[in-house]
């Protein structure tokens, strides 16, 4: 395998790395829920990467709209531990350490096959 492909696909884990950080870390100690995004953004870019050389459109396609309401979005507010997106028309959508976990591991399991 061509050394391109070996170097983005350590640079994607690295930024899996970086999500597992500040999800499992990070966001347990500050207990605060803005850090979901960094955790969404680390994905996203480790996603991207990936990209370049495997199709992983759904997960990416996803995280990435997830990302554009975060960015647009009137009202962004925390409830508890999470963080609660309004959209204009009163619609809500909620970020969770949940929901930030399943695209985590999507994430890892995406990494795994990608290396084999």
């Amino acid at each position: 395998m061509s050394s391109d492909y070996h170097d983005l696909l350590t640079r994607a884990w690295g930024q899996h790395k970086v999500a597992v950080h500040l999800l499992n870390v990070t966001f347990p100690l500050a207990k605060e829920p803005k850090i979901l995004w960094g955790v969404v953004n680390s994905l996203i870019r480790s996603l991207e990467l990936v990209e370049k050389f495997q199709p992983v459109n759904p997960l990416l396609n996803q995280l990435k709209e997830l990302w554009e309401l975060h960015q647009k979005c009137p009202v962004e507010f925390r409830h508890k531990e999470q963080v609660v997106l309004c959209t204009e028309d009163y619609q809500c959508q909620f970020l969770t350490e949940k929901k930030v976990k399943g695209y985590l591991l999507e994430t890892e399991s995406l990494l795994k096959k990608t290396a084999i």
